[in-house]
């Protein structure tokens, strides 16, 4: 082998993309004194889609809009410890119409009434995900779903106006509804998994300074440097080993080509541009629609990540601003519902479902789908011309002015996203999101070689800011204590309570306990077809009690996956407890020290975890006046093992772990109780 190239730039770990998923990842690793990495971002800015303009100076979202709620939000603890929400600020309710094409406006109670309606259809759709109750036959997507509940509704109303009007209503939400959800008809969305969404409690918090100013704080925070602009990724080569699920031979190790030299190793290299970066381990926060139009791994990632990537929905969502020299809508409307008769749409301005007031002068109108795409292929003055036919119309007034400037944005034409947000359309599931986010491991080693980040890989807030900012944060926590066997281990095997119990007591958690038996006795219960229950399940009776769950759609849904108990504690192990992998590798097997007596095994495991009786917890539980150890140091579980002059294991927590016979010697002359 000759000398390597000398383009080849070495890190430890590169991260792909400086969106707020990248971002959390550099500052968490950044934080936990793991500078050896870079960031590799396409564009000559960060933010990924979130991102802002100005509009005759005012600044504009692009991007990103509001903090989906408050309570457990990452983003709004940020911004509250940064300054950049105002919490003595109390926001006023919209005052919102809603016109039909000729200029009727209608009644606010017929409004409020409808829209009540609609939410409770909306309500029961997601109820479906828990199991409760099953859908009716052949209704399989949200939107034929709430038709048919918009139907049976509209079928009580006696008055023919109202219905028509109610019916208007209700066809506009459902367009602001694919707005939100990131699609371009609400029967692309799965009706089963539509309650896999978790909203946050709080309702949506628009920043007064724009959600662009969260940049900054995190930014800020980042080594000088570490972030390389205008590097885009080009193609991604990492060893294809013996556990990453793809179809190449079992090997050892595994040849990659760099330039014209054979580099037989475990190294990932990250072409882009003209120049070659090599790591142990790299963070892909490539969008979906990247991951969805882009050959960009060699080899190619695994049959069942591509699949999941293939199924999930990736959708457009592009906003219009509307700038005026003057105002002209009265001080009292926030938002115009724009009512359109066409049930099928011709126009793509027939997708726009309102135009929202941003302040005097500057109007919002939003739209999905396949008109957003046509739409993105308009001019700006073009665009502008025909927001304003829509607004004349619905307004019935031939003299609102044209905008002094259009601003859209255009989300699928960005070649770096390729669209705006995930959902999950008929056919794909919540696994499928859990695939993605799947870390991909070489030959055993405990640390993987690829972890994927941003919002397509939360299973619960896809779609959101936030759930990209923790898929990114948990991304750098899997590395940082993920560290190869001849590396220093500081690390406790959990620190949740019901992993944790389940390892060190060596039995599979009960969720998956109870999957593997519903499983086997389905299986018991469909080998004898003469059994009544045969008729329940072919013929879902209707569900009289929500609390009633029929057990035979999970059981299904689990046979489809292969379902394995073991394969999924050790997924699970990886996926939920990844500071902890390099600690204990299968969860499955059974710990060290089961054999030493009650007092020496329940030390051990509060050593271990980290929640024994140490000076830190008793001064937090005020039965001690200080944290202080009686050798004068802050007393936490790894200071007794690791530092401690009087009480230190030596080899340390790693061979308090494997209860070697010098580790098992200390448990037992340990002279606290712990």
């Amino acid at each position: 082998m000759g000398e390597p190239l000398p383009d080849v730039s070495k890190h430890k770990v590169i991260i792909i993309g400086a969106g707020i998923a990248g971002l959390a990842a550099a500052t968490h690793l950044s934080q936990h004194d793991m500078n050896d990495f870079i960031v590799l971002e396409a564009q000559n800015r960060i933010g990924g889609r979130i991102c802002s303009a100005k509009i005759n100076g005012q600044q504009i979202e692009l991007g990103a809009h509001w903090i989906h709620g408050v309570l457990g939000n990452p983003m709004y603890e940020l911004a509250l410890a940064n300054g950049l929400v105002d919490i003595t600020h109390r926001p006023k309710l919209p005052s919102i119409i809603a016109t039909a094409m000729d200029g009727t406006k209608v009644p606010i109670q017929l409004l409020q009434e409808t829209y009540e309606a609609y939410m409770c259809f909306l309500r029961r759709c997601e109820d479906y995900f828990t199991g409760a109750f099953d859908p009716p036959p052949g209704i399989h997507s949200v939107g034929e779903h709430v038709q048919l509940e918009i139907a049976i509704y509209l079928e009580k109303v006696q008055n023919n106006n109202v219905r028509k009007l109610q019916r208007l209503i209700f066809n506009c939400l459902l367009k602001r509804e694919t707005c939100i959800t990131g699609c371009n008809n609400m029967a692309d969305i799965d009706l089963v998994e539509l309650g896999s969404y978790k909203e946050l409690q709080g309702g949506n918090i628009a920043l007064p300074s724009g959600y662009s100013s969260i940049l900054d704080p995190i930014h800020n925070k980042l080594p000088p440097d570490c972030i390389k602009m205008n590097s885009q990724v080009t193609k991604i080569k990492w060893p294809s080993g013996i556990d990453n699920g793809t179809d190449s031979e079992d090997s050892d190790k595994t040849v990659i080509e760099v330039g014209e030299e054979d580099a037989t190793n475990e190294t990932v290299y990250v072409y882009c541009n003209d120049k070659i970066y090599e790591a142990d381990s790299i963070i892909c926060t490539l969008p979906l629609g990247i991951l969805k139009s882009n050959d960009i791994f060699c080899p190619k990632l695994p049959k069942y990540k591509e699949k999941s990537i293939g199924r999930l929905l990736y959708g457009v969502v592009d906003k219009i601003f509307l700038y005026y020299d003057r105002p002209f809508l009265s001080q009292d409307t926030d938002e115009i519902l724009l009512l359109w008769e066409n049930d099928e749409i011709g126009d793509w301005t027939e997708k726009i479902y309102s135009f929202s007031k941003v302040n005097d002068t500057l109007l919002l109108g939003w739209l999905s789908g396949n008109e957003a795409e046509i739409m993105e292929k308009l001019d700006d003055k073009i665009i502008g011309d025909k927001c304003t036919e829509v607004l004349r119309r619905f307004l019935n007034d031939p003299c609102i002015p044209y905008p002094s400037k259009c601003i859209c944005t255009r989300w699928k034409a960005n070649e770096f996203s390729l669209g705006s947000y995930t959902a999950i359309g008929v056919g794909s599931s919540q696994l499928d999101i859990e695939h993605i986010a799947r870390p991909m491991y070489v030959n055993n080693n405990k640390i993987p070689v690829i972890t994927f980040a941003g919002e397509h890989t939360h299973p619960n807030f896809y779609s959101t800011v936030h759930g990209a900012y923790l898929s990114g944060r948990a991304a750098a926590e899997m590395l940082i204590v993920c560290k190869r066997e001849d590396e220093p281990l500081n690390t406790t095997v959990s620190d949740l309570i019901v992993p944790r119990l389940s390892v060190l007591s060596n039995i599979a958690p009960p969720n998956l306990r109870r999957y593997s038996s519903l499983v086997r006795e389905y299986k018991n219960h469909d080998s004898n077809k003469s059994l009544p229950i045969h008729r329940y399940i072919n013929n879902n009776p209707k569900q009289s009690l929500k609390s009633r769950k029929p057990p035979w759609r999970l059981e299904q849904q689990l046979s489809k996956e292969n379902y394995n108990l073991n394969s999924k504690w050790t997924d699970e192990w990886r996926l939920d407890n990844p500071d902890k992998f390099s600690v204990i590798g299968q969860p499955t097997e059974r710990p060290p020290g089961f054999q030493l007596p009650r007092k020496e095994w329940v030390t051990l495991n509060r050593l271990r975890t980290g929640h024994g009786k140490t000076g830190n917890m008793l001064h937090k539980w005020g039965l001690k006046d200080t944290p202080q150890c009686d050798c004068g140091h802050d007393n936490p579980v790894n200071h007794i093992v690791e530092e401690c002059p009087v009480r230190n294991l030596p080899g340390g927590i790693k061979h308090l772990h494997k209860v070697t016979a010098a580790a098992t010697e200390w448990l037992t002359n340990l002279d606290i109780r712990v």
